[in-house]
């Protein structure tokens, strides 16, 4: 029986490089995009910090994003509840009951629409509800700004979910315009 060694080792060889050029364009994928795009780092670290996922095509990045942001305001919202029934900050209850409700709100209508609509390649509708999704963040930013004493952690997760819905909307604005149409940019 013959050794199975130069075999493996062949298709190791033809294997390898086509991984990493895959790799490669991604990154440049990556790289190229978000460039265009008011938080180029944040959307750039963002996306490498996600490298299992599929990303060929702007439209691509742009999903992972929305999924990532779904992520995020799952995560705000679960905090924001938590907070809540600590019932620690008499003073904080309004306020966060107020940013429950919009997190909700975008995590039960804003994100499936824009996911659903940048899916069918409606990418008007998609920005339109990303767009929306940006200023709900915000706004329940300002909210607890204007409390005594606001929980940090809540003013910069909503600040970096506001930037990434800002990201997101300047990408499927691009395929709007034709940068990418759900193809490399490269």
């Amino acid at each position: 029986m013959k050794s199975f060694a130069p075999l493996l080792f062949t298709f190791l060889l033809i294997l390898l490089p086509s991984n990493q050029c895959s790799v490669k364009t991604s990154n440049d994928l990556i790289a190229k995009t978000c460039r265009h795009t008011p938080f180029s780092q944040l959307c750039v670290s963002t996306l490498r910090s996600h490298p299992q996922k599929s990303m060929k095509t702007v439209k691509d990045l742009s999903l992972v994003l929305i999924d990532i942001a779904r992520a995020k305001a799952t995560l705000a919202l679960e905090t924001i509840n938590k907070l809540k029934a600590s019932g620690s900050n008499p003073h904080l209850q309004i306020p966060l009951a107020k940013c429950s409700k919009i997190y909700e709100k975008v995590l039960r209508v804003h994100v499936p629409k824009a996911l659903s609509a940048l899916t069918r390649g409606d990418h008007k509708d998609a920005e339109d509800w990303v767009a929306r999704s940006a200023a709900k963040a915000q706004e329940c930013k300002m909210i607890l700004v204007g409390v005594t004493n606001p929980p940090q952690m809540m003013l910069s997760m909503g600040q970096i979910l506001s930037d990434l819905f800002v990201i997101i909307r300047s990408i499927i604005k691009s395929l709007l315009g034709g940068i990418g149409r759900g193809h490399d940019l490269l």
